[in-house]
């Protein structure tokens, strides 16, 4: 694991590209975020809509929130966050919001769009994640 930041162990950091009609698993340590097209897994924690370009929280019990603009990444920040919702419309990802994302593993993944590729509704996004490990059920 990577050291603490900002109050919390690092689970796993890095950049995901998603593009449409894929899902990625946030709590995973694989460098590829388990990304596949299926989206069968129940570990699977966000899915880019195709048709739409939503982002989605992608199975029952996943949610996610706005964090403020200004805030830089933090477990705190994301506990302290209740304004929970299932997904952020394809167009209003070209504002670049920052994420706080509730996992399928009962952990907390800051996400930051960074890229949209698509003119109306977007084809794929990057993203850079922060999965943090403590659990918030813990």
């Amino acid at each position: 694991m990577v050291p603490p930041v900002d109050g919390g162990q690092i689970l796993h950091e890095g950049n995901l590209t998603l593009t449409a009609g894929y899902c990625a698993d946030l709590d995973s340590d694989a460098p590829n975020w388990l990304v596949d097209d299926s989206c069968s897994s129940n570990a699977h924690d966000l899915r880019l809509e195709e048709g739409s370009g939503n982002l989605t929280a992608y199975a029952y019990s996943m949610d996610m929130v706005f964090a403020p603009a200004n805030t830089a990444a933090s477990v705190e920040t994301c506990a302290s966050l209740t304004a929970y919702f299932k997904y952020v419309i394809g167009s209003s990802l070209k504002k670049r919001p920052k994420l706080c994302v509730r996992t399928s593993g009962h952990r907390y993944s800051w996400v930051e769009i960074t890229g949209v590729r698509g003119d109306q509704n977007p084809r794929s996004v990057d993203l850079h994640v922060i999965t943090y490990a403590k659990r918030y059920d813990d």
